[in-house]
């Protein structure tokens, strides 16, 4: 993997092979761009992916989809942005419920995973059961 090198006003933060540590405050000027993959379809359980940050859902009927778990601290949202039917999303262990189903165009949720399950960060309309 390549190294990544980020500096602020403060020199160079740190330069690793497997991630980035920020070791003072880091300022984003602009918009924060996520790598994003979109699920179609129905029938056939679909995996969310565990590598784009963002996931957005467009199905054509009846959707199952699932998500493995992560690694500590990964943060995953999930939306809804076409519907013609639900999607229910049974991660492999979720805090507080079993599944989250997307009904509304516009439901989103954010998720982080904390060792052991997917804790919501953040739910706007979808269903958890």
């Amino acid at each position: 993997m390549p190294k990544v090198t980020i500096t602020n006003d403060r020199g160079l933060v740190q330069s690793t092979g497997n991630g980035v540590e920020i070791a003072s405050n880091l300022t984003l000027t602009g918009a924060l761009l996520t790598s994003v993959n979109t699920l179609t379809g129905a029938g056939t359980p679909s995996a969310v992916s565990l590598t784009t940050t963002t996931t957005i859902l467009v199905t054509t009927g009846a959707n199952a989809i699932t998500l493995a778990s992560g690694a500590v601290g990964q943060i995953k949202v999930i939306t809804m942005r076409t519907r013609v039917g639900d999607a229910t999303l049974t991660p492999t262990a979720l805090e507080g419920g079993l599944t989250l189903t997307f009904n509304t165009v516009g439901d989103t949720v954010a998720l982080v995973y904390n060792g052991a399950k997917w804790a919501i960060i953040s739910n706007n309309g979808a269903t958890l059961a």
